[in-house]
């Protein structure tokens, strides 16, 4: 159990020199409201939770971009997203190229 607890540890000191972790305390209100009228946060608001973290996160990285397999309720919304948040793009995990 200690191997694995160290192994663990070790991972995650890698881990935080290359990923942004998400730690938003804003609620960012203006930018829900938008996806309140847009009727996003009435029919799923985990999406928006996602669109928000999303937008936090990118405020403290360059070109951000947003990877989602789910079309119908933020691929489908990717230019009100992209004019209102700090992301540069929104891209469908279909479309995503590793290339």
């Amino acid at each position: 159990m200690r191997e694995t607890e160290s192994r663990c540890h070790e991972n995650f000191q890698h881990l935080v020199k290359l990923v942004t972790f998400c730690n938003r305390d804003q609620p960012y209100n203006e930018i829900y409201q938008i996806f309140k009228v847009d009727g996003l946060s009435e029919i799923d608001p985990f999406d928006v939770e996602i669109i928000l973290d999303a937008h936090h996160v990118g405020l403290q990285v360059k070109d951000m971009f947003l990877i989602t397999g789910d079309y119908k309720h933020i691929v489908s919304r990717k230019e009100i997203i992209k004019k209102n948040t700090s992301l540069k793009d929104v891209i469908g995990l279909g479309e995503f190229n590793f290339g």
